[in-house]
């Protein structure tokens, strides 16, 4: 039997649970194990200020911590603002043993994980493990938390040179430092060899992904099915046996998988963003818009809410109620807007830099537009966005982007655009909506935005050639792309008032055209340059139609 050699003698340690009994019970634990300087928190935040003012050597958390943010969010908190020291141990401590739990709580890399309830012997068992680990791995850990992955590597290798008791977990992080640096081909054949000699699940999963990266479609299906064959519970084998299906074109499938991934380990970000891509990507909008409900919820119990997660998960909404053949069916998922601004506005809402009372218009004009009511998501949006609509460059992100999607639903365009080049310019943007500003761009959209362009612009050749039939026909066809841009309704109201004022008798169709134009412009913010030419436009129809009126 291997001599301890963790002293608790002269450690800080943390306590962090929501039970002050078994705080109480921990506590008896360590002093009986020799530990003299134990502190406690009940909560991550509490834990959080802790770690700032204090540098402990051995980390015992609860993963369930109440209401709050959990064990699994606080270590993912902690590394990323290094809050742990180099040599500290982790421990993430549960009494939950559920299969979902049990494999998110892992997901993340704890130090070590145990099961309440435990005795003081099987604690300092593992510990002594932990410590001797650390220890001889001095250098390997050194070289990962410093990033350098290029040392990480260097390090297992010489490592790897000694009779060192851990050579497989040396072999598994030098193969993933081999793909961090996209030495792909030398982490094949690390891993082939390393199968070959024994099947190794974690090689098998590694040599998957491995395969995937370099586009080996086939082969990367046929060794994660494998994994998943004799092992049900691995979830990373899921998601990239998801991933290289969905890069075969087999999106359905991948669907399947994925879904199982997020059912055995709910708690992950990453995995519900990949399932309501591909959600989306085979028209399962109902699935998507819970995976991205699934991102709100977590995101406001960890440390890092963003507004974002709120706009994706209502743009998700109203995608699905737009498919939704059923008007009925379509109503009742619009109201789950209704229901998701409500908890919002206590929520994101106190965020100081993001301006609610706009995305709530900005949603209200896109439920609008979802149920056909056009003119008055126009309305709603525009008078929402008019604090904004001409000094959108001091407008925060979020609402930049959202303003984008529901001006390019309505068909304004020029708006949008605008609001796309001050975009362009930003660094932070999440990779959902990212990804969204881009299939704005570059799909179906960008179509119609062509198409509508186009004929807008022709309409104008025409009006300057004084073809004022032609260019209200152009400019016609553009609103049937756009039905409530503000610029080809103006366009078209001036081509008809010409036509109205060279009119022999008086022509009471063209006076309807020129009143459909100005319903769609009446009432509702515009640019200080569409404003003044309205108005005058306006104007102009008021004493073209003066000697018809009763």
């Amino acid at each position: 039997m291997e001599k301890s050699v963790y002293s608790y003698k002269n450690k800080r340690i943390l306590i962090v649970d929501d039970q002050r009994a078994f705080q109480v019970m921990l506590k008896a634990m360590l002093t009986n194990l020799g530990a003299k300087h134990i502190f406690f928190a009940d909560t991550a935040e509490t834990a959080v200020k802790q770690c700032r003012d204090n540098k402990f050597d051995l980390l015992l958390v609860d993963y369930n911590l109440g209401s709050g943010k959990n064990g699994r969010q606080l270590l993912e908190y902690l590394r990323n603002n290094d809050l742990v020291p180099k040599h500290a141990i982790f421990f993430i401590v549960t009494g939950d043993n559920s299969r979902s739990m049990v494999l998110t709580a892992l997901e993340l890399e704890p130090d070590d994980y145990i099961m309440k309830p435990f005795s003081h012997n099987q604690l300092d068992t593992r510990v002594q493990r932990c410590f001797r680990k650390k220890n001889e791995l001095t250098d390997v850990f050194n070289a990962l938390r410093s990033k350098d992955y290029a040392q990480t590597a260097l390090s297992c290798r010489e490592q790897l040179k000694k009779d060192t008791r851990y050579k497989n977990f040396c072999r598994n992080l030098l193969a993933e430092m081999l793909i961090r640096t996209e030495d792909y081909d030398a982490a094949q054949a690390l891993l082939e060899s390393i199968v070959k000699e024994r099947e190794f699940t974690w090689a098998n999963i590694t040599l998957g992904k491995v395969y995937f990266l370099q586009k080996q479609l086939d082969k990367a299906i046929g060794v994660l099915e494998r994994v998943i064959k004799t092992n049900s519970l691995m979830i990373e084998a899921y998601e990239w046996l998801g991933r290289a299906y969905e890069e075969k074109g087999q999106a359905e499938k991948a669907l399947t998988i994925v879904t199982r991934a997020a059912e055995l380990a709910y708690h992950n970000v990453d995995r519900h963003k990949l399932l309501a891509r591909i959600a989306t990507e085979v028209e399962e909008f109902d699935v998507a818009k819970d995976s991205y409900g699934a991102i709100l919820q977590l995101s406001r119990n960890s440390f890092y809410p963003a507004p974002a997660h709120l706009a994706n998960y209502v743009r998700s909404i109203i995608t699905a109620a737009k498919h939704a053949e059923d008007p009925v069916r379509r109503n009742r998922i619009l109201q789950d807007v209704h229901s998701a601004l409500f908890k919002g506005r206590h929520e994101e809402g106190q965020e100081e830099d993001f301006d609610f009372d706009i995305f709530e218009g900005i949603c209200h004009a896109r439920v609008h537009e979802a149920k056909g009511e056009m003119l008055k998501a126009k309305r709603t949006l525009l008078q929402s966005l008019a604090p904004i609509l001409e000094h959108h460059d001091e407008a925060g992100t979020p609402i930049l982007s959202e303003s984008v999607f529901a001006l390019a639903g309505i068909g304004e365009f020029e708006y949008a655009e605008e609001m796309l080049e001050t975009l362009a310019n930003r660094d932070v943007m999440d990779e959902v909506t990212s990804n969204a500003l881009k299939e704005t761009q570059q799909g179906e959209q960008k179509k119609i935005m062509d198409e509508f362009k186009s004929l807008n612009a022709m309409g104008k050749k025409a009006y300057d050639h004084q073809d004022f039939e032609a260019a209200k026909s152009y400019f016609t066809r553009a609103l049937k792309k756009a039905p409530m841009n503000s610029g080809a309704a103006i366009n078209k109201l001036q081509a008809t008032l010409k036509l109205l004022t060279q009119a022999k008798r008086f022509n009471q169709n063209l006076a309807d055209e020129a009143e459909d134009c100005i319903s769609i412009l009446e009432g509702v913010p515009l640019s200080q340059t569409h404003r003044e030419r309205f108005l005058q436009l306006k104007e102009d129809y008021r004493q073209a139609t003066r000697p018809t009126k009763k």
